[in-house]
């Protein structure tokens, strides 16, 4: 064998396993994550101990202006995926109340797994337990948990009707938006509004604001444990960055 084709074989060699690293970080990185379920939100569905594996190419996989294991705030963008969250979907999410109910803030290493329930432009309303979108007659969420919710005396039982904003909607700074989406609005805004004596709203208590073009899109996810999860019912809507990929597998 000569010199030349060793060479040529070593370097084939170490293209191959180059390329089985790239693969192989690509796909875990941007294609599939694996997380373990610690608590009963989603049984019977999902139960604690639970592994699932998320599909991260579904919806987009995300982009960061920050490096990966230390973003809590900054841009997102996302690649196109070959599908958008459909009512339904089981979705893992960035949290987005770990600074309080009160906020919205991001922190890539916090994660919730729920069910999708409405979408961005539905209005969603619960009414005896049971959830509802307008002009929808499908079934949303879990109902056999939210027929035993009509029983008990530990959740929210009437909500809504609310509508969930979607990218570009322009909707108007006035006392009523402003209690229903107040975290959403200092959210895109970044700073806090504040209502004066005038009756109108200020950015920091500095700049007028009259209306808020809609930066990102809102999903209201529900746990399938009606009697026993934290969701948006009491911690309110995801904004569509926070969206990590849908559950594609339980085991």
């Amino acid at each position: 064998m000569t010199k030349d084709r060793i060479i040529n074989i070593c370097l084939t060699v170490a293209l191959i396993i180059s390329l089985g690293w790239s693969a192989r970080n690509y796909l875990k990185y941007n294609v599939i994550m694996s997380y373990k379920v610690p608590t009963e939100s989603m049984s019977p569905t999902i139960n604690p101990g639970n592994r699932i594996i998320v599909n991260r190419l579904a919806y987009g996989a995300r982009l960061f202006n920050t490096p990966y294991d230390s973003v809590k705030c900054g841009s997102i963008t996302r690649k196109n995926g070959y599908s958008e969250p459909k009512r339904g979907d089981i979705v893992v999410f960035n949290q987005t109340c770990f600074l309080g109910w009160d906020t919205i803030a991001f922190d890539i290493m916090k994660y919730f797994v729920k069910r999708c329930v409405a979408l961005p432009g539905d209005t969603f309303e619960i009414k005896n337990a049971h959830y509802f979108v307008c002009g929808i007659s499908d079934t949303l969420g879990f109902k056999p948990a939210q027929d035993l919710a009509v029983y008990s005396d530990c959740c929210m039982k009437n909500f809504g009707p609310l509508y969930l904003p979607k990218k570009g909607d322009t909707l108007k700074i006035n006392e009523e938006n402003v209690s229903l989406y107040r975290k959403i609005f200092e959210w895109e805004k970044g700073g806090k509004i504040i209502q004066k004596d005038d009756g109108n709203f200020y950015l920091n208590g500095d700049s007028l604001i009259t209306f808020h073009v809609m930066r990102d899109s809102y999903y209201f996810m529900a746990g399938d444990n009606v009697l026993n999860s934290l969701d948006s019912r009491f911690w309110g809507l995801v904004p569509e960055e926070f969206i990590v990929g849908r559950v594609d597998w339980i085991y």
